[in-house]
């Protein structure tokens, strides 16, 4: 059986477009809900949510990685490999990840996933303006398979006929999500935006939601075709990896974590998924350690927080700073 759940895992690891939930948004509990709608229906503005435990769930187990880089000048810069999807034993962060919070002027996010006013923009973006149909870009066979399975979930309607393949995918990847027990509405990054939103601490994007759309919408038919159909028939198989993608990020096991993030796919997919790798990872990558070497630059302290497979393994920030001659120090 094809494994490309790798796709599933690297995209659980990237900002879930839209994740962060409008308006009606309330506390996170410590048993998954089902993950916001990546199509935002209003753009009222709410505080992020602040994830709860109870006196059993104290996260002992969670023990994530965590880079100290210092720079010349003195500056320091905590990379923090973030994960979107989270549940109860990830919180309270440990005493490390929060310190090194507390101690940081400014906190560096991929994008405020709470801005829902730029959030609405965006998403009105994603219907189609050339009078095509999903199933001009996907091919009907996958659009059934899809229809089908998002309207056994309750989550098809009308108007996803309408909209760009890259919101078929991302409402897939939050199913998904919610099979596999966890909970898009407690994601580290909305965590610690709740955080800084309290504090009135500085927040920096490191990218922006208009980058992001640009991004998921910029991939060619035929490989959203290929995902959006793998996301269907491996559903349950995705769900399951996501948990064990989830379970390394908990341990803080860098090594394993690579391996989890490894692709496996035939040689006919090879290339589709190069386009994959190469936009959503490695280009960014290095797009990520040159905004981390200018925050360097200009001194202070930060809290860098994004997506974990920019973080950890070859080729990520890490490794890109400590290549460029930073001081790159695993405290995490």
């Amino acid at each position: 059986m094809k494994r490309l759940f790798a796709l599933i895992l690297l995209l659980s690891l990237l900002c879930l477009w839209g994740c962060g939930k409008p308006a009606d948004q309330t506390a996170p509990t410590t048993e998954a809900t089902q993950a916001s709608s990546d199509v935002p229906l209003t753009t009222e503005e709410t505080e992020a949510p602040v994830p709860s435990t109870t006196e059993e769930e104290t996260g002992e187990t969670c023990t994530p990685v965590l880079y100290k880089v210092t720079g010349e000048n003195g500056a320091v810069l905590y990379l923090f490999g973030s994960i979107h999807a989270t549940d109860y034993r990830a919180y309270p962060l440990p005493d490390y990840v929060m310190q090194a919070y507390e101690e940081s002027e400014y906190l560096a996010v991929e994008c405020d996933i709470t801005d829902y006013a730029a959030q609405g923009e965006m998403a009105a973006k994603m219907l189609t303006s050339d009078g095509t149909t999903i199933a001009d870009h996907i091919g009907q066979e996958t659009y059934e398979a899809a229809k089908a399975f998002l309207t056994e979930q309750g989550q098809y309607y009308s108007l996803l006929d309408s909209v760009s393949p890259a919101v078929w995918m991302s409402l897939l990847e939050n199913i998904i999500i919610e099979m596999s027990g966890l909970d898009a509405t407690d994601g580290i990054d909305l965590f610690f935006l709740g955080l800084a939103a309290e504090e009135n601490k500085e927040v920096r994007e490191v990218e922006s939601l208009e980058f992001q759309y640009d991004l998921l919408t910029g991939f060619s038919d035929e490989l959203m075709s290929l995902i959006i159909g793998d996301l269907v028939e491996y559903s349950q198989e995705a769900a399951d990896d996501n948990m064990a993608l989830y379970e390394v990020w908990l341990a803080g096991d860098a090594a394993a974590f690579a391996e989890l993030s490894e692709e496996e796919v035939t040689e006919e997919e090879a290339e589709l998924y190069a386009e994959y790798t190469t936009k959503l990872v490695t280009e960014r990558n290095i797009s990520m350690a040159d905004t981390a070497e200018d925050y360097l630059a200009q001194g202070g302290t930060g809290f860098f927080v994004v997506g974990a497979a920019h973080i950890i393994g070859e080729g990520a920030c890490a490794e890109l700073l400590a290549q460029r001659g930073y001081s790159v120090e695993r405290i995490g």
